[in-house]
């Protein structure tokens, strides 16, 4: 998933996501914020109701395997989160430019809603959070079993969600950047140096 965000309000997006991120696991438990579960529209207006989204990062094989590893260090699902949450407290979220723009979803399977999706494959998704709001046009597709992006999503959500189902389909979000929209605009689009 090595496609770099260019353009500047992809690169203010994947920003803005690893701030509310962050904050989420350092004050709120890493409970999902609202900016963390967009608004879907089907393109003919339809409302597909909101999701949770995973903030993948461009090379998800690590993440994948050390999800995984936590998961199974434990069959307590208390002790796996408290796993996770050390996993992502500190450091995680501190470099914007390691994440993708594609962001992904779990969802039960089978599930209308998942079939709604897919066959409606575009759509208009909208964040919103502290007072910040992206919108923008974007298609949906099946994420395959064997990659690393759906290891790595299935993984961070099992750990957060010991109810999550046995059968799930991942989806991921391309966006469309070229007609999307910041506001209010950010002024500083430019990506933080690493330290």
């Amino acid at each position: 998933m090595r496609d770099s965000p260019v353009h500047p309000v992809a690169t203010a997006f994947v920003a803005w996501q690893c701030r509310i991120r962050q904050h989420a696991v350092r004050h709120t438990d890493g409970r999902p914020s609202l900016g963390m579960c967009p608004q879907l529209m089907a393109e003919g207006g339809q409302d597909l109701g909101r999701f949770t989204s995973v903030l993948v990062k461009h090379d998800a094989s690590a993440d994948a395997a050390h999800f995984r590893q936590i998961y199974h260090s434990s069959r307590s699902p208390k002790e796996r989160y408290e796993a996770v949450m050390t996993a992502v407290q500190s450091a995680y979220f501190q470099h914007p430019d390691e994440f993708s723009d594609r962001l992904t979803a779990t969802f039960a399977w089978p599930s209308e809603r998942v079939r709604a999706i897919l066959e409606t494959r575009h759509g208009t998704v909208h964040f919103e959070q502290f007072g910040q709001r992206f919108s923008f046009p974007a298609t949906f597709r099946q994420v395959q079993q064997s990659t690393p992006e759906w290891s790595a999503t299935y993984w961070h959500n099992a750990l957060f969600n010991s109810a999550l189902p046995a059968q799930v389909c991942v989806l991921e979000l391309l966006p469309d950047w070229s007609t999307a929209i910041c506001e209010p605009a950010i002024p500083d689009l430019t990506p933080r140096a690493r330290m």
